[in-house]
């Protein structure tokens, strides 16, 4: 059997989601879906949460799950205005937010090693691309009749 993309890219997602997994999340017990969602409060503290929903690429009911679970360990504190909900990082959560965006900025280290800055520049552009893709077609294709 050749090799085909989508299984190196199957497999490298695989991988790297067990390691940020492992290294980020389970270090402070929160998982994944929160640490995504630490990392985008860390850059724009005060989002909000439909916003940081479609950031983090969540649908409702996982965004509010991550939220409580954050909000229960006091890294996050909510305010409404406006009559939309807004997501804070409490002064614990900064230094939470800062600790994961240290840890993921150590993934990106991991995943480039022996990568050139230009090499790394096209990966992601190679890799954006790949990624509007994929968010271009249907996640589901009807069945020929």
């Amino acid at each position: 059997m050749k090799p085909s993309l989508r299984l190196y890219l199957f497999k490298t997602t695989s991988v790297m989601r067990r390691c940020i997994t492992f290294r980020a999340a389970n270090a402070i017990r929160i998982g994944r879906l929160p640490t995504r969602i630490l990392e985008q409060l860390h850059s724009r503290d005060g989002i909000a949460s439909d916003t940081l929903a479609a950031a983090c690429e969540l649908n409702h009911t996982q965004l509010q799950l991550a939220l409580d679970k954050l909000q229960n360990q006091r890294l996050i504190e909510r305010r409404d205005s406006a009559g939309a909900e807004h997501i804070f990082l409490t002064p614990e959560g900064r230094l939470t937010a800062g600790w994961v965006d240290f840890m993921l900025d150590e993934m990106d280290e991991l995943l480039t090693v022996g990568l050139s800055e230009q090499e790394k520049q096209r990966l992601m552009e190679l890799l954006s691309h790949v990624y509007e893709n994929l968010r271009s077609e249907p996640l589901y294709h009807k069945s020929p009749s």
